[in-house]
């Protein structure tokens, strides 16, 4: 387990979009978003004793129907990290955020969870296949569940 990616990925993240999104959403639309969330990422690593520099860590922006703004962060694979692991964040249209993540590695099927403002996560069992594409069409049909 790498402490690292679920640090910022469990941590850092959602606290920082539920207690400050104004300043997150400014790091995320940086044109060097993935560099500034790298340097996180070597600060958390330094803070752990873990050699990893976080190359591989991209912000995406992208489109989530019913969204205001929603960006996809892919984390760096590695050893001792989930094969796969997305953070996505998304803004809906009556100004709540929502942040979710999907882990899997090459033993386990994909978990999918959301992660609530007061720090608590709902775990959503298995989530989609492991790439982008299908993570956005499995949140997307989920908020769309939650709707009626």
């Amino acid at each position: 387990m790498n402490r690292v990616l679920f640090e910022m990925a469990f941590n850092v993240l959602p606290t920082a979009l539920f207690e400050n999104p104004a300043l997150l959403l400014e790091t995320l639309q940086a044109r060097d978003a993935s560099e500034r969330l790298q340097y996180t990422w070597r600060g958390l690593a330094e803070q752990f004793g873990d050699p990893t520099a976080g190359e591989g860590l991209e912000v995406e922006p992208t489109t989530l129907k019913g969204s205001e703004g929603a960006f996809l962060i892919r984390y760096p694979r590695g050893a001792g990290r989930p094969t796969v692991f997305f953070s996505l964040m998304f803004q809906e249209q009556d100004g709540n955020w929502r942040y979710f993540t999907l882990e899997s590695d090459d033993d386990h099927p994909t978990c999918a969870s959301e992660w609530l403002a007061d720090g608590s996560r709902w775990n959503l069992g298995p989530g989609s296949r492991s790439h982008s594409a299908a993570f956005l069409s499995f949140v997307e049909r989920l908020v769309r569940r939650q709707e009626f």
